[in-house]
């Protein structure tokens, strides 16, 4: 069955729908290396709540710290040790749905469930490769029903737990096979359930279900545009599109949740939007990228801009493009047959295609593009109208 996409020129519509339109622009950043309120000892992941809070985990100082959306620096919690309130080697944590904090302290190898203010809620874990228990525990994430899925690195395996802490399932083994893992270093899961997996050492990202059956793999060694060189964080925006930092091309790098490469940012250096020693990575509800550099010891936060615009939004006038995502070629029906151009322009922001209409009927081949995601603009004497297209 044909999926019909609908070319709407509100406003409103555009800026809901077309997130491929966007590039990604410097912010701000905060830290810097210190055992003060705001500084970092070895910074290491970080989560952001549905208010936009950020929590970062310091290794080093021994505690979480949360800043406002913008590094405001709220609270802290913790000490070293073993205690209910204290860490040993806390380098990972992530928010659940209930807003609740859950950290990750690989030095003690348990998991750790505080309020949004640092209160002790509960843990579980214990050193050893049984059931319920860590070598090295580092990623997490939640599934809708609030399900903790654990990165159990040394293990070579994921540990999927209840709420409460009660295991409930486990898969991987060491190797370079399919569902196998050499360094499954962060997780995140998409609103369907599924699991990705950042598997450093060998280089890709890894799809599972939800009880571990696999999928497939996106990426592979290389520095060119969908490859990876040590994919070591990952997360995923409400749109299901993925964001995985590259600790050895240091770099972010955003992709379809099929692996369509989409764009990338970011090089080495101190600079702002440059990195060292990437860790972690998180996507607010509105499309912001905060990411942790460990060798900076400080978060840099990256916001959503659009890189093309939009003219006489004020009519409604109507396209069909079918199908969406294409493969080979896109039928676009022109319902007014007036006179309009059509223009491919990639994420980047460059335009790769452009095509006369003729007439009603149009047929537009596509093979020869790269795969990705295109902004679609139609263009007409009384407006431009933008739709996002997917390539596969």
């Amino acid at each position: 069955m044909k999926r019909f996409c609908t070319f709407l020129t509100l406003l409103f519509f555009f800026l809901a729908t077309d997130l491929s339109a966007q590039t990604y622009t410097y912010s701000t950043k905060w830290g810097g290396t210190g055992s003060a309120a705001g500084k970092f000892d070895d910074i290491g992941a970080l989560d952001v709540d549905a208010d936009g809070n950020v929590y970062v985990a310091d290794w080093r100082n021994f505690r979480i710290q949360k800043f406002s959306n913008t590094g405001t620096y709220i609270t802290s919690w913790g000490t070293e040790g073993t205690g209910d309130n204290q860490f040993k080697r806390v380098n990972n944590l992530c928010v659940d749905n209930d807003g609740n904090i859950l950290v990750s302290d690989a030095g003690a190898s348990v998991v750790k469930k505080y309020t949004n203010t640092g209160v002790f809620i509960s843990k579980f874990g214990s050193s050893g490769k049984q059931e319920g228990q860590f070598n090295e525990n580092q990623g997490m994430f939640v599934d809708a029903d609030n399900n903790i899925f654990v990165c159990d690195v040394n293990n070579f395996r994921v540990q999927k737990f209840s709420s409460n802490g009660t295991f409930l399932l486990k898969w991987g083994s060491y190797g370079t096979g399919a569902g196998s893992f050499n360094g499954n270093f962060d997780l995140t899961i998409d609103a369907s359930g599924n699991v990705y997996v950042a598997d450093v050492n060998n280089n890709r990202i890894q799809k599972f279900t939800n009880t571990g059956v696999y999928i497939k793999t996106i990426g592979g060694l290389g520095t060119t545009e969908g490859l990876f060189k040590q994919p070591i964080a990952i997360d995923i925006d409400a749109n299901g599109d993925l964001y995985v930092a590259e600790l050895g091309n240091r770099r972010i790098q955003k992709l379809t949740s099929e692996g369509v490469y989409i764009q990338s940012w970011g090089s080495q250096g101190s600079g702002n939007g440059q990195f060292s020693s990437l860790y972690g990575i998180c996507v607010d509800k509105n499309g912001s990228v905060f990411v942790s550099d460990s060798d900076r010891d400080n978060v840099q936060k990256f916001v959503p801009a659009l890189s093309t615009s939009v003219q006489n939004t004020t009519r409604v006038e109507q396209y069909l493009a079918y199908p969406n995502p294409a493969k080979e070629s896109i039928q676009l029906k022109n319902i007014e047959g007036t006179a309009a151009r059509i223009e491919f322009i990639n994420a980047a922001g460059s335009l790769i295609k452009s095509i006369d209409l003729a007439g009603n009927e149009n047929t537009i081949q596509v093979e020869d593009m790269p795969r990705g995601i295109y902004l679609l603009k139609c263009i007409s004497d009384q407006n431009i109208i933008t739709q996002r297209i997917v390539l596969q």
